[in-house]
């Protein structure tokens, strides 16, 4: 990180007081949606920040998120820059970054009256109780940082996460979700909603979702096109290509893709893409996992909005 090698060490949440951060996004492209957690302790994200920041500076940025990939070498440049510094992190096991994706045209959301919100806030759950199922300990101190515009009550939605008891059924939670669970979480000790154009690890959470979404919807057309062929351009020039994709945004899309599978490979994190054409980690305990939902069963169904009362007249 920051040019320089990073000694590989393997993190392991013990039963301490050191506090521990998540920071959460979430993404859409198409029809697919996702929902990503970046976590770790605190002085891992602080120096992740740090670094983050420089390659802002450096690209004469003030952010970046997936949606400003659209052909402006500046930003494709920091893109790039903050997935590979992202990946060296999650290799070095200083970080986790989980995220979780869905397609709303598959059996299990194809369905009348379908509450997206609810199924938003399940798939934060899912992705919340893998995150504290990683960072194994009984005394962490978290602290959860998602991004301002999500349409999570998360007050509310902590409160139902520290409730959850492996020893009781608690019928609220059906309400919340439409089915029960049965794990425990830690405290939360603090939540605070974060502006993402002021903090660089939720603009890194941001990409990864954004490119995990992406590949699912673009995935099939990536690995047909020149720039998934060829070897990735410097980090510093767009290169220019014998068959050009529909536009600069799609392209510059494409080569950042490329550019994260390339630093993938490099370090060895177990992230497939050719078998499925788009990103998934088949070993999901990886520090960078990324995991496709499928329906389990055909009960397996997104939750459901109530019907809609008549009026007596």
């Amino acid at each position: 990180m920051g040019g320089q090698a990073v000694k590989r060490v393997h993190v392991m949440a013990k039963e301490s007081s050191e506090p521990f951060g998540i920071y959460s996004d979430e993404s859409g492209c198409g029809h697919f949606r996702s929902v990503g957690t970046l976590s770790g302790p605190r002085a891992s994200l602080s120096r992740l920040r740090q670094e983050l920041q420089a390659h802002l500076c450096a690209c004469q940025t003030s952010s970046i998120e997936f949606k400003k990939i659209s052909g402006d070498s500046r930003h494709e440049q920091a893109a790039i820059r903050f997935l590979r510094t992202g990946i060296e992190y999650t290799h070095a096991r200083l970080l986790r970054i989980d995220v979780l994706t869905w397609d709303l045209r598959d059996a299990r959301h194809t369905i009348f009256r379908r509450d997206d919100q609810k199924n938003l806030q399940l798939m934060y759950y899912k992705v919340l109780k893998w995150v504290k199922q990683r960072w194994r300990g009984a005394t962490l101190l978290w602290e959860l940082f998602p991004d301002q515009n999500s349409a999570i009550d998360w007050k509310n939605f902590i409160a139902y996460l520290e409730k959850t008891n492996l020893s009781r059924n608690v019928p609220y939670l059906s309400d919340l979700f439409g089915v029960l669970q049965n794990t425990a979480f830690p405290t939360i000790t603090s939540h605070a909603e974060c502006v993402s154009d002021r903090e660089p690890l939720i603009q890194l959470v941001d990409l990864f979702t954004g490119f995990a979404a992406f590949s699912c919807a673009k995935g099939a057309a990536y690995a047909s096109s020149s720039l998934s062929k060829t070897s990735q351009p410097d980090l510093f020039t767009t290169g220019v290509e014998t068959s050009r994709p529909a536009s600069r945004g799609l392209a510059s899309k494409y080569r950042c893709l490329g550019a994260l599978l390339e630093h993938c490979r490099a370090h060895k994190m177990g992230v497939s893409f050719e078998t499925r054409t788009h990103l998934w980690t088949p070993k999901p305990t990886n520090p960078l996992n990324f995991w496709f939902y499928e329906p389990r069963s055909e009960l397996d169904k997104a939750p459901t909005k109530p019907p809609k009362q008549r009026q007596v007249t």
